[in-house]
């Protein structure tokens, strides 16, 4: 679904600070291959609550993984059936996992990264909160300066100014953390080129 006609000039009712959802998967999945040996395999696993709002995020997953030569394996998730899923995404011979946003649970990376922490699978998520939940990478936008930035749009918005004619604006700030307690925990050795590109390492 296309929200607006162009960052500059929207032309619709929606406006504001986007995530560049793509462009951030891609890199997430390329922070992913540097930090695991030899990743031909993926897993991502969606909650079925939010299967059918997650059809951008599944395909972004998708198109990404085919750009970088990686088979991307997209499993369903039920909170009872949690585990189960992962241990499919397992037997689907999977290296690692990566999450999506989108989800009917608050506590949905905690529950992810511990999941993939308890079948010693390498984790990344978007938000920070994964890495610190025991996930082993978070890459995306500072949500804080996101956040912010649109509480300026929204204030403008009351003030009378027409969204249509508000050009939409990109993160200006990205945070990339690294576990490297699960990374313990998990037997992986952290290429130094990878922890020392960590805005921080979780000791």
């Amino acid at each position: 679904m296309k929200f607006v006609h162009s960052l500059a000039r929207p032309g619709t009712r929606v406006t504001g600070v986007t995530t560049m959802n793509y462009e951030l998967t891609v890199k997430r999945l390329q922070l992913l291959m540097e930090t695991v040996p030899e990743l031909k395999r993926v897993g991502v696993v969606v909650d079925e609550g939010m299967r059918d709002a997650c059809t951008q995020e599944t395909d972004h997953a998708y198109r990404a993984a085919k750009q970088l030569g990686v088979t991307m394996v997209v499993g369903v998730d039920r909170p009872e059936l949690l585990e189960a899923g992962f241990r499919k995404l397992l037997d689907a011979k999977v290296q690692a996992v990566m999450s999506t946003l989108l989800s009917t649970r608050n506590n949905l990376e905690q529950e992810y990264a511990q999941a993939a922490l308890k079948y010693k699978l390498p984790s990344m998520f978007e938000q920070e909160i994964g890495a610190r939940a025991g996930g082993l990478l978070s890459y995306g936008p500072d949500f804080g300066d996101i956040f912010r930035r649109a509480g300026i749009y929204a204030g403008r918005v009351l003030k009378g100014a027409n969204p249509a004619e508000m050009p939409m604006e990109e993160p200006r700030q990205f945070r990339f953390v690294l576990n490297l307690k699960t990374a313990r925990e998990i037997a992986l050795t952290i290429p130094p080129a990878v922890r020392l590109r960590a805005d921080e390492v979780i000791a």
